[in-house]
């Protein structure tokens, strides 16, 4: 995670706003962040987990931390951080607080949204948890990555099992994990092996013997079967021949019957076929004449209707039209004065005008008499303030001449800080050395004691060690020999004549040996290979003195010899620093003079900044008055031009009155004055509107009557025309029926109504023919068909028997045969099933014996933690390479067996102690080395470029040399691609590290950060 920007405000001891660009910072490499205690410092990372996490390590959620955390001066707690995950993505988080205005211990808390950028947009995302963006859970991040004050020894300190915990999810070890997984694989095995083992006891009553005596069987029952078909189909092909005459002899039944209904209805076919000619003339002759008739009935009634009444509308529209006339007269002579009548309103409204910009120019003339007062006297205070400003800045010019340079003070500073460093790293190196002769004295005296000469030990000890070896082999020889002299002699003396060798089982032994006592040889032999053993123990033991004490020479002297060196580099290092004082005011061994010049230039510097901060509160009081003064300039030149403004428009409206004169309404007033505008006005409207009224209804009476008297006289026409068409109908009408030989036209009338469908009744009485004749010859054409057949009920019963035996006896041997087929196919299928199992089951079974082996090989997360003491003994290994340089070659850092921290101390002969003994100081260098080296390994495992590192630990606990220690780490640092941020009050590393941020907290403004290059 590399931090971008960071904005807060009205968090802890910060009111206003503050913003810090981190680009500027990781970009150095190293960077501080510096002030006195309390001033804020541990409150910007505080801001930055509490972003991320909404959590904070001074209090939980339950104590009613958004109160406690906002400052008690705002009403508004806000922190924004951006920043870039490992994954290379930019993020960016908000969380906000508010306080109820009508309760200040209320704190609302508006909550927190988190953004990706994406194309250079912030685009929200759905979750606000930041462990998926960081890699890292609250925990962790606080040991990895940001580490808040107090926690800095945490990873030190945690135990075996918390540090495992921590370790697998960071470097995700979870995978190594295989307990459970394991564990469901034993379960899923021997599910299958119980399924498996059921499954086999079913299978026992199959075998191959079965099998060959149901094929046999089904041999048997398949010929039987076919012998019963072949004679079945031949019988089944007789009956349905059978079944088929009786069929069509129903039929010839059922047609005979059909064929005496049909020759009854022919006759009523016949009379419809008549009556469809008659209509058909009918409608030929008269139907289209009737329809006409109708149609110009009704048009002539509806012609009829309209125009009676248009008349009586015309009748009544001619009396409302002189009525109209009659009015409209009457309101001309008012409506013909209405553009005089217009422009005296116009008048009117002039005159109100001019009232109104009389009272106003009236009014003008105070405030700029009061606006020239103001200025007059703002002019005299400037005078005052700038004559005051030149007295102080005489003063300020004299206390500049007698300041040293800040620069110079500095620089002289750093100058006898890095000299006193190096004049106490020599005494404590005169010191050290002294410590290691000691020592080294107390080595080679111990040598003495031992009698031990280290030049020619090994060469002494390598002839002495053979000389008893071989002395030992041949005592063990000689020994050996002894012995089987002495069981041979036990056997000669157990021999006795007519029993058995228990040797070579011969019953007579003529020549027994004879064989001395050798008891007491074979004890001094014993004795002899003891002190030869001891000597060997001894030769071990000595040898073992001489490897540690050689082994901690080697180590003292290799310290004392870098000591030596490293003080001929500081003795060369502080002969060049002491060429390097060039002040000649001041002497390089009287650092009290420059303390006390130091003390009064601080001292002047404090009365300069009085007389700077005097001097610039002056320059803001004439600045303040320069702008009063061109304000009210600004403000009198706008009254000026308003009183211009006010004089033109008064002569332009005088201009424009044509019928009312100004002095004939000097004493009315401007409500008076508008009163009778808005009457005269009122009158206006009203003639106006009733006269245009009263015009366009007369017009529109005009239009409409002429329209009357056109449609009267067109619809009066129309109706000639109507009784000219029904006369000539009504001649064709009689000429037809004439024709047809018709008195009247009722009969016609009649048969039309009935409004037959000519085309379908024409196609029934067609298909009914077609039908009949049809019939009639099938009848025919069965009757020769069934000539000779005897289709009796006795007959059908005799056939029907027959068959239906066959067909018994066939259904028999087809469920024998199929069941026997059936039988065998499942017992085929069991016995491949059978063979398969019996596989599977020796398959399951060494799988339930490899999984085993492997569910007590990751039993009880075994292997997790195993992995993980991978892990932690490569973090020692990394850590060491800082921790051993930083303790000066004395002290490392291991993993005992049960991967708990404790340190090699080399100063004790290499023994090891608990990380608890540890001084302030050590602790502190043990914590910073375990936390780069876990700091880099996540780099490692997040593959990312860079690296951001930032504690906030005090190293107050470290003396100078070891600052310059930790210091040059965190230089080379910079070197491997790592950001690393420090927070500490130490004076000496704020001066040492160029790019930092300083923390000030004033009582009244609250807490504000200031960078130091700026």
């Amino acid at each position: 995670m590399i931090p971008i920007y960071l904005t807060f405000e009205g968090l802890y001891s910060y009111q206003a706003r503050q913003e810090i660009d981190f680009e500027n910072l990781t970009a150095a490499g190293l960077f501080g962040v510096f002030g006195a205690v309390g001033s804020g410092k541990s409150s910007i990372l505080e801001a930055i987990v509490f972003a991320l996490y909404g959590e904070t390590e001074r209090m939980h959620s339950r104590e009613n931390r958004s109160y406690n955390m906002m400052n008690l001066k705002v009403d508004r707690s806000y922190i924004a951080f951006d920043f870039i995950n490992y994954e290379n993505k930019k993020f960016r988080v908000t969380r906000e607080f508010k306080r109820n205005s009508k309760s200040f211990e209320d704190i609302r808390n508006v909550g927190a949204v988190f953004y990706e950028e994406k194309a250079g947009e912030w685009m929200p995302l759905e979750h606000v948890n930041a462990e998926t963006l960081t890699g890292f859970s609250y925990q962790n991040f606080k040991r990895t990555t940001i580490i808040p004050q107090g926690k800095f020894k945490e990873f030190l300190e945690l135990g075996a099992a918390d540090r495992t915990q921590m370790m697998k999810e960071i470097f995700s070890l979870q995978q190594y994990d295989l307990q459970y997984k394991t564990a469901e694989l034993v379960r899923e095995n021997q599910s299958q092996l119980d399924h498996l083992e059921g499954k086999l006891s079913g299978f026992e009553a199959v075998s191959e013997e079965v099998l060959t005596e149901k094929k046999e069987l089904l041999q048997v029952e398949s010929e039987s079967f076919e012998k019963l078909d072949k004679h079945h189909r031949e019988l089944s092909a007789h009956y349905q021949l059978f079944l088929n005459a009786r069929k069509e002899q129903q039929l010839l039944e059922t047609e005979r019957k059909t064929f005496s209904a049909k020759q009854m209805e022919q006759k009523k076919w016949t009379l419809l076929d008549q009556e469809i000619q008659q209509y058909e003339l009918y409608q030929q002759n008269f139907a289209n004449l009737l329809r006409e008739q109708q149609m110009v009935m009704k048009e002539k009634e509806v012609l009829t209707a309209l125009f009676e009444k248009n008349k009586a509308e015309k009748s009544q529209l001619a009396l409302e039209l002189d009525v109209l006339k009659k009015t409209q007269s009457e309101l001309k002579p008012a409506f013909d004065d209405l553009d005089q009548r217009k422009q005296r309103v116009e008048d009117l409204a002039i005159l109100m005008e001019l009232k109104t910009i009389e009272k106003e120019t009236k009014a003008l003339q105070p405030r700029m008499d009061k606006g020239k007062l103001l200025i007059e006297q703002h002019q005299n205070q400037l005078k005052d303030a700038q004559d005051k400003m030149l007295l102080v800045q005489a003063g300020i010019n004299a206390l500049k001449e007698k300041i040293i340079g800040s620069q110079q003070l500095v620089e002289l500073s750093h100058w006898f800080q890095k000299n006193q460093a190096l004049q106490q790293n020599l005494h404590d190196l005169t010191q050290s050395l002294a410590a290691h002769q000691l020592k080294i004295d107390a080595f080679y005296k111990e040598f003495e004691v031992l009698e031990i000469d280290a030049v020619s030990f090994l060469a002494v000890y390598e002839t002495k060690l053979l000389e008893c070896e071989q002395q030992l082999s041949q005592l063990k020889k000689a020994q050996e020999q002894l012995m089987l002299e002495q069981k041979l002699s036990e056997f000669s003396h157990a021999l006795h004549d007519g029993e058995a060798c228990p040797m070579c089982g011969a019953l007579e032994h003529p020549n027994v040996l004879s064989a001395k006592d050798v008891s007491q040889e074979i004890a001094e032999i014993y004795q002899k290979i003891r002190e030869v053993e001891a000597k060997i123990k001894q030769l071990h033991q000595k040898k073992a003195d001489f490897e540690r004490l050689t082994d901690g020479l080697k180590i003292y002297l290799d310290q004392l010899n870098q000591e030596k060196m490293r003080k001929a580099t500081i003795e060369n290092e502080k002969k060049e620093w002491q060429k390097a004082f060039v002040w000649k005011n001041f002497s390089a061994d009287d650092f009290g003079a420059f303390e006390q010049k130091l003390k009064e230039n601080n001292e002047l510097e404090k009365r300069l900044q009085s007389q700077e901060k005097e001097a610039k509160e002056i320059q803001v009081a004439q600045e303040n008055l320069l702008n009063e003064i061109k304000k009210f300039e600004g403000l009198l030149q706008d009254l000026i031009q308003q009183e211009v403004g006010l004089q033109e428009r008064l002569r332009t409206n005088q201009a424009h009155l044509k019928q009312l004169k100004v002095h004939d309404f000097s004493e009315t007033t401007v409500e008076e004055l508008d009163a009778e505008k808005n009457k005269l006005h009122q009158e206006n409207q009203d003639i106006e509107r009733e006269f245009k009224a009263n015009e366009q209804l007369l017009n529109d009476g005009l239009l409409r009557w002429t329209a009357l008297e056109a449609s009267v006289k067109a619809q009066d026409e129309q109706l000639k025309v109507q009784r000219n068409k029904l006369d000539t109908i009504d001649l064709s009408l009689k000429q037809q029926l004439k024709k047809q030989g018709l008195d009247t036209l009722e009969v016609v009338v009649e048969i039309l109504k009935k409004e037959y469908d000519v085309p379908k009744i024409r196609q029934e009485i067609q298909q009914f023919q077609l039908a009949f004749h049809a019939l009639k010859e099938s009848i025919a054409k069965r009757e020769i068909e069934l000539k000779g057949w005897d289709v009796s009920e006795e007959a059908a019963e005799k056939r029907k028997t027959a068959f239906e035996l066959s067909a018994q006896a066939l259904k028999t041997s087809t469920e024998k045969v199929a069941a026997l087929k059936s039988e065998l196919q499942r017992l085929e299928k069991q016995f491949e099933e059978k063979k398969e199992s019996l596989k599977q089951l020796l398959v399951l079974e060494k799988r339930a014996d490899n999984l085993k082996v492997m569910a007590q090989l990751f039993k009880g997360s075994g292997f997790v933690q195993y992995v993980s003491s991978v892990y932690l003994a490569e973090l020692c290994e990394q850590a060491n390479e800082r921790f051993y340089r930083m303790t000066r070659n004395q002290l490392r850092l291991q993993l005992n067996e049960k991967y708990d921290f404790e340190v090699v101390d080399y100063l004790n002969e290499g023994r090891t102690r608990s990380v608890k003994t540890l001084s302030g100081g050590q602790s502190f260098q043990v914590a910073l080395s375990l936390a780069l080296a876990l700091a880099e390994s996540v780099k490692t495992h997040h593959r990312s470029e860079k690296n951001f590192f930032f504690i906030d630990e005090g190293f107050g606990t470290q003396d100078a040399d070891s600052i310059n220690i930790v210091f040059e780490t965190l230089q080379q640092l910079q070197k491997e691609n790592r950001i690393v941020g420090v927070i500490s009050h130490v004076t000496e590393l704020q001066e040492r590290i160029p790019m930092s941020l300083r923390v000030v907290n004033d009582p009244n403004t609250g807490s504000r950060i200031e960078r130091s290059w700026e």
